[in-house]
């Protein structure tokens, strides 16, 4: 398996059309690059935008909830004599 590992023949591209943008030479290389992170980049926005939202929530409901019971006073017991 070494042996496999150690003669095998570099890769030039990974599939068609990123050859195709290697072969061109020109900014389509660039700007097929920059494509490629910016799709990989929205799930993560959109998951990171949701988790943070979720987490605001929670922190907007719980910080809420403490101030309610501060403004509250205290009830007391009546005397039943």
């Amino acid at each position: 398996m070494l042996l496999a590992l150690a003669t095998a023949v570099p890769a030039l591209a990974q599939c068609a059309m990123c050859e195709g943008s290697a072969a061109a030479g020109s900014d389509a290389g660039v700007a097929y690059n920059r494509s490629t992170l910016f799709m990989l980049s929205v799930p993560y926005l959109l998951l990171g935008g949701i988790g943070g939202y979720v987490v605001y929530v929670f922190r907007r409901g719980r910080s809420s909830a403490q101030d309610t019971s501060e403004d509250e006073a205290p009830i007391e017991e009546e005397d039943r004599d």
